[in-house]
């Protein structure tokens, strides 16, 4: 397999670094990220120490899969729920509260399931 032929731009970095440029100001006449020209120029082994850096974050995370994918991951309880109460009293006070009859207080007593009730519903037993 044959190696591919560079854009036209990574000749054009390297002549106006030739020409004394700096990485900024060809980045931004090529219109291209800093640490694109930096990797093209590949001054002071910017190429070698990415792919290091690629390497080892790559390495990171495998372990750290590796890890965590024998991890047991206990079952939970299902959430024990209400017993709901019949929608056409919620609805009667509801609209007695809308009309002024009744304050927030009765509103919430009428809705809310009484204690001996959720305590049971908790516990299953009805």
């Amino acid at each position: 397999m044959s190696k591919k032929c560079p854009p036209a731009w990574h000749s054009q970095v390297r002549l106006l670094r030739a020409k004394g440029l700096c990485v900024a100001e060809i980045a931004n006449r090529v219109e291209r990220s800093t640490c694109m020209i930096k990797w093209v120029l590949d001054e002071n082994g910017e190429r070698q120490a990415t792919r290091e850096r690629a390497k080892a974050s790559k390495q990171m995370r495998a372990s750290f899969n590796a890890r965590h994918a024998t991890d047991k991951i206990a079952p939970r309880a299902p959430a024990k729920t209400l017993r709901a109460i019949n929608s056409a009293s919620v609805m009667d006070a509801a609209r007695a509260f809308a009309k002024g009859k009744i304050d927030r207080a009765e509103l919430m007593r009428r809705i809310t399931p009484d204690r001996d009730r959720r305590q049971s519903a908790i516990t299953g037993a009805l």
